[in-house]
C-alpha cells in the first residue's frame, strides 16, 4: 500500500512536470520564438502562476491583431532611431563575417519578440488597473495566425554569465545598471559572445541610452503599447482574485513585472538601432520572421 501510494505520488509529479513543459513549449510555439522568452522564465519559477498567466494571454496571442501590433511597434522603433548617430557608427569593419551572421541572429530573434513582450505585459498590467478596452471587430485581425517556431529561427543556447570574462561581465552589469533592467537580458548575454561586438555595440548605444531624445523614444514606445492594447480583440478577464487563489496578490505581481514594462522600450529601441546599423531601415522595419 506504501508502495502504490508512492506511485501515485511519483504519477502525480511527473503530470504536473509534463503539463509544465507542454505549456512551455505551447509558449514557445504560439509567440513564434525558440526560445522561452524573459517574462516566461521568471513566472515559471512559480508553475501555478505561469499557467494561470498563459490561460489569460493565450487567446490574443495567437491572433493576427497581436503580431500586427508587434509589427507596428518594430517599425517605429527603426523609424525613430534612423538618423540616430548610433545608427551609422557601429563598425563591423574589424569583426568577422561569421561574428557577424552570429550578431545577427541574437539581434534578429530579440528584435522580433521584444515587442511581442512589451504588449502582452501592458495587456497585463492595464488590465489590472481596470483600464477600459475596446476590442477591435475586424474579423481579418482577430482570426488566428499558423503557429509554430519558423523553420528558419535558430535555438541559441545562452551560456552562464560566469563563464565569461570579468571585462565582460563588467560590461554587461554596466548596461544593466543604465538601461535599468531587471536582470542581464538573453541578448546581451548572447552578443557578449560575439567577438568584440558586444564592446563596440555598447559604445554607441550607452551615450545614446544617456540622452533626452533616448527618452522620449521609449515614452513614446510606452505609449503606443497601451494604446494598441487596448484594441486586443479578447478581454483578458484576469482580476485580482485570481492571484488570491494561488497564494499571491495583484498587487506583489504588479511590482514584479512593472519594472518589465519599463525596460522593455529601451531592449527594443536598442535592438532597432543595431538592425538598422547592420541591415538598413528597411529590412530593420520589416519583420525577420514574418507570418
Amino acid at each position: 500500500s506504501k508502495r502504490r501510494g508512492g506511485q501515485k505520488m511519483v504519477s502525480r509529479e511527473r503530470s504536473i512536470d509534463d503539463q509544465f513543459l507542454e505549456i512551455c513549449e505551447d509558449i514557445k510555439a504560439t509567440l513564434r520564438v525558440s526560445m522561452l522568452p524573459a517574462p516566461f522564465r521568471l513566472w515559471s519559477s512559480n508553475p501555478k502562476l505561469l499557467e494561470l498567466l498563459w490561460r489569460h494571454l493565450r487567446p490574443n496571442l495567437e491572433t493576427r491583431f497581436f503580431e500586427y501590433a508587434a509589427d507596428a511597434i518594430r517599425k517605429h522603433a527603426a523609424r525613430m532611431v534612423w538618423g540616430q548617430p548610433v545608427c551609422h557608427r557601429i563598425d563591423v569593419d574589424e569583426i568577422s563575417l561569421f561574428t557577424v551572421q552570429k550578431c545577427r541572429l541574437v539581434i534578429n530573434i530579440h528584435h522580433y519578440i521584444n515587442p511581442k513582450l512589451l504588449l502582452l505585459v501592458t495587456a497585463l498590467v492595464e488590465t489590472l488597473r481596470r483600464h477600459d478596452f475596446e476590442p477591435i471587430r475586424d474579423a481579418g485581425l482577430t482570426s488566428s495566425i499558423s503557429t509554430g517556431v519558423p523553420a528558419e529561427m535558430p535555438t541559441i543556447h545562452f551560456l552562464e554569465e560566469s563563464s565569461l570574462s570579468q571585462r565582460k561581465r563588467n560590461v554587461l552589469k554596466e548596461i544593466q545598471n543604465i538601461l535599468a533592467l531587471p536582470e542581464i537580458s538573453t541578448e546581451y548575454l548572447g552578443l557578449a559572445y560575439c567577438n568584440g561586438y558586444l564592446e563596440q555595440a555598447w559604445s554607441e548605444l550607452k551615450p545614446f541610452a544617456q540622452t533626452t531624445t533616448y527618452q522620449k523614444f521609449t515614452q513614446h514606445l510606452h505609449l503606443m503599447a497601451r494604446t494598441l492594447v487596448h484594441g486586443l480583440p479578447f478581454p483578458l478577464e484576469i482580476s485580482w482574485n485570481d492571484f488570491a487563489s494561488i497564494g499571491m496578490s495583484g498587487v506583489e505581481f504588479l511590482n514584479w513585472i512593472i519594472p518589465a514594462q519599463d525596460a522593455l522600450p529601451r531592449l527594443i529601441l536598442n535592438m532597432a538601432a543595431l538592425k538598422v546599423g547592420m541591415d538598413g531601415l528597411d529590412d530593420a522595419s520589416r519583420s525577420p520572421y514574418p507570418v
